[in-house]
């Protein structure tokens, strides 16, 4: 700590508190860009693979996966509302964490209010990716499987 900063104990400790959220939520989305990387290659060599008749489906799946890690551009085109994905979340948490961390001062109003809605958007990633591992993608295994394809193996 700075000694030329006299910081209240309670300041310091909302500091602490509101850092180690951000952070918790930081490795959270770390651990799902680690699972999900196996499954973006998997998913482009399967690309080459579907048949015609399943291209809609295949490419409505990849869109959904995109938001985990899938990189490329986003279902929508330019002009669609850009959606919360793994990495644009990380990024938000990992640089509001260096503004909060990087003075011995209780956090500003406008940084309590950015860590509200980025972790709001960490949770909502983190339930989405939940269903995405044990629903979507059990579900379009299944379809593959009635085209006699190579299912995506399921990330641990």
């Amino acid at each position: 700590m700075d000694p030329r900063v006299t910081t209240a104990q309670k300041d310091l400790e909302e500091q602490f508190k509101l850092s180690k959220q951000l952070y918790d939520q930081w490795l959270a989305l770390a651990a799902v860009a680690e699972s999900a990387r196996p499954l973006r290659g998997q998913i482009t060599d399967l690309g080459s693979r579907i048949p015609e008749d399943m291209k809609p489906r295949f490419e409505e799946f990849s869109g959904q996966f995109q938001i985990f890690g899938g990189g490329g551009p986003q279902p929508g085109g330019p002009a669609a509302q850009p959606r919360a994905t793994v990495a644009s979340v990380t990024g938000r948490l990992r640089t509001l964490f260096a503004q909060i961390e990087g003075v011995d001062l209780a956090p500003t109003t406008q940084q309590r209010t950015a860590a509200a809605e980025v972790v709001k958007d960490a949770q909502t990633l983190l339930e989405n990716w939940q269903t995405f591992r044990t629903r979507v993608l059990p579900g379009f295994n299944q379809e593959l499987q009635g085209k006699g394809l190579p299912v995506i193996a399921v990330p641990k």
